[in-house]
């Protein structure tokens, strides 16, 4: 099924508000994954698995000698975390010895103008975002994995051609929309009383 850039960022929003993250991931993830998804990327997908992860507080990230090294990240909490940092400045290496979806973190850094890292798993490879330009190995589907992130100027050749619509598949946008039915309040005299629901004076 083809869905606008704009669709699908607003299903991605809502998923996200069903699947009871914060507002502001929704944000970040509703862009990003509208990002790599334009781009041919199966990030729609890597979210849904994203989003059965754990929730747990985030890990404490402390830095030494300018990096640092995580047991377990999850893209939803850890992943935000970790980029923001980078983007701070505050560090120049992330290690995960285990992180969920890789795919996402290069996403989130395409969220920032000045994003400049790669991204390798066993010493490969496999990501890159610099100044807004993206690479992915199309190979690399191994979620789980060891993962770093190192701050780098490195240069990718990427032949992506972003897309205005993209594809999604039956089941990817099913789950998707059942993830966004649990944002709404069933009507009931109590609900309305509370704002839900669109009232007389509602334009849209």
């Amino acid at each position: 099924m083809q869905l606008s850039l704009s669709e699908l960022k607003d299903l991605i929003y809502n998923a996200g508000l069903g699947a009871e993250l914060t507002v502001g991931a929704c944000e970040d993830f509703s862009f990003s994954v509208a990002v790599l998804e334009s781009l041919s990327l199966n990030a729609a997908s890597e979210f849904l698995y994203a989003i059965e992860c754990d929730r747990e507080p985030t890990q404490e990230f402390i830095i030494t000698d300018n990096k640092v090294e995580i047991t377990s990240g999850r893209a939803l909490f850890e992943g935000i975390y970790a980029i923001d940092l980078f983007m701070a400045e505050k560090i120049d290496k992330i290690v995960f010895n285990i992180f969920d979806c890789p795919m996402l973190l290069i996403g989130l850094g395409y969220n920032y103008d000045n994003s400049n890292f790669v991204l390798l798993s066993s010493s490969k490879l496999i990501g890159s975002i610099n100044s807004g330009e993206i690479f992915w190995d199309n190979n690399f589907v191994t979620r789980n994995c060891n993962v770093t992130l190192l701050r780098s100027q490195v240069k990718a050749s990427s032949n992506y051609k972003q897309k205005d619509r993209v594809n999604l598949k039956h089941s990817v946008i099913k789950k998707l929309k059942h993830l966004s039915s649990k944002m709404l309040v069933p009507e009931s005299k109590e609900s309305r009383e509370k704002g839900a629901g669109a009232g007389t004076i509602d334009n849209d």
